[in-house]
């Protein structure tokens, strides 16, 4: 009798290192590559190069692409567990838009995929040469901002993407509200 209860311990111990090594082999099996983008298109190259001199870091392997997004989508970054990210945006939009909703938006996405930062609706009250209203407090406002006001806010914009819990411009600051934003 003790030598079947001590072969099944034994056996229970072998099933258990056996269970052991398979799960912690198998963790290290790596990820076929899901992302259908491939590399960097050219277009957003000289976007990635300012990015990364501001980051003063590569952005790694992420892939940037173009790909018709649904309805009023314009970017979208993807993380998958494996770690692969890509960014994507949407032909049409790209094509017509101005270069500072185009910086505006691939530093939005890269805002996700690089800096791993999420929307803020966070808005303050500012006073300057073209606007006097709310304004998006980061690029990483869920809506498209990027406008005539852009330019004129820009270092701050670029400043508090890779320093987030910058304040707003001081001079201009009024009140800070969260959550409600004028469209602009």
């Amino acid at each position: 009798m003790r030598t079947l209860q001590k072969m099944k311990k034994q056996l229970n111990i072998l099933v258990t290192i056996l269970v052991t090594v398979l799960f912690l082999t198998s963790c290290g099996i790596k990820q076929a590559d899901p992302r259908w983008i491939k590399g960097i298109d050219k277009e957003f190259v000289s976007y990635v190069s300012v990015f990364e001199a501001m980051y003063k870091k590569s952005i790694g392997d992420i892939s940037i692409g173009f790909e018709k997004l649904e309805s009023s989508t314009v970017g979208r970054c993807t993380i998958w567990s494996s770690g692969y990210r890509q960014i994507r945006i949407d032909p049409d939009y790209w094509h017509s838009a101005s270069e500072e909703k185009r910086i505006g938006l691939i530093f939005h996405e890269l805002g996700h995929c690089v800096l791993n930062r999420t929307h803020t609706s966070k808005t303050f009250y500012y006073s300057g040469l073209s606007i006097n209203g709310y304004v998006p407090a980061s690029l990483m406002h869920p809506n498209n901002f990027y406008s005539t006001f852009f330019s004129e806010l820009e270092s701050y914009y670029f400043y508090e993407l890779f320093n987030p819990a910058a304040s707003a411009p001081s001079v201009n600051l009024k009140e800070v509200k969260t959550n409600c934003v004028e469209h602009l």
